[in-house]
């Protein structure tokens, strides 16, 4: 009989700790897919350092939003490398096909060890990279079919690549999804990949098509830049809420006397793979489960004290 007890017991620690493997590798799937990154953005948060305000002409209504990225997700099909923007609000008033037209997303990806580069392909967003995590591609986002894939080896004038690249509006979600060609990329998807998530406005007539910031707003651009000279045309910056890396912080860090562009980091890189935690789980949910079985049949084997009843 306790032979038959202890066996049920190790199966019932056993079952746990399958279920424990299955909840965490389900955790990291988008359905049969392999989510390799997932962020949140603050909302509310599409200011720049906090001063930017919105061009004040009614196709940049209701003002606010339209540009707040507030979720941002990688993940790799198997055929495809997928990336989801997700925006408080989406709107699309000059009828761009892609759902979309005022953003204008620039993901930088460190993928590549001891490689990249830490100044941006063109000048547009008016930012540098910490040194240590260059950037190896550069996806480009924007309507009217701009989207397109850069390495970090392609001169300025360089016009991408957007074969193998598709781009589209969830709008159940507010999401702008672009999948890229798996074979693009030199090296495969993985946690340990960096990003650098810039949000600017599309403006064709503007540097870079970034749509400039000023010290005023205008009908076209943004207003509050404290220095125009340096102010980042950044609006949102996937980012933490607050300290020294975040939005605020990074997108002030240029140096009005020198000269020099603000420094921003990367988001990412944490190269943390969920099926060792899931079996780590589970091999401590067997040895708890052993050593309380081995404490029950010493006790049952060990009968009642002498002298008792």
């Amino acid at each position: 009989m306790q032979l038959r007890q202890y066996k049920m017991l190790l199966v019932i620690v056993a079952g746990l700790a399958a279920l424990s493997v299955q909840f965490v590798v389900a955790g990291t799937a988008h359905g049969q897919d392999r989510l390799i990154f997932s962020m949140d953005d603050p909302k509310g948060d599409d200011f720049g350092p906090g001063t930017y305000m919105y061009p004040t002409h009614e196709a940049f209504s209701p003002h606010k939003e339209i540009l707040d990225l507030t979720r941002f997700e990688v993940v790799d099909t198997g055929k495809t490398v997928d990336f989801y923007f997700t925006f408080a609000k989406i709107t699309n008033p000059w009828h761009a096909p892609e759902g979309f037209s005022h953003p204008l997303i620039d993901l930088f990806i460190d993928c590549i060890d001891r490689a990249g580069r830490d100044r941006t392909l063109r000048s547009g967003p008016r930012v540098r990279f910490a040194s240590e995590w260059g950037w190896d591609y550069l996806l480009r986002v924007v309507a009217w079919d701009g989207c397109r894939l850069f390495r970090a080896d392609d001169p300025a004038l360089a016009r991408g690549t957007k074969e193998g690249i598709s781009c589209s509006v969830l709008p159940e979600n507010n999401t702008i999804k672009v999948s890229v060609s798996r074979n693009l990329f030199e090296v495969d998807p993985d946690p340990s990949w960096k990003y650098y998530c810039l949000v600017g406005a599309q403006d064709v007539f503007g540097e870079d098509e970034y749509r400039p910031v000023m010290r005023e707003a205008g009908l076209w651009h943004f207003g509050g830049a404290e220095d125009e000279r340096l102010a980042p045309y950044v609006i949102d910056l996937l980012a933490p809420d607050r300290g020294p890396r975040g939005q605020r912080a990074q997108l002030l860090s240029y140096d009005s006397a020198g000269g020099v562009y603000a420094m921003l980091y990367p988001v990412g890189g944490h190269a943390i793979s969920w099926v060792a935690v899931a079996l780590s789980v589970a091999v401590v949910l067997l040895l708890i489960g052993v050593g309380i079985a081995l404490v029950w049949v010493r006790r049952n084997r060990s009968g009642p004290p002498p002298g008792g009843i």
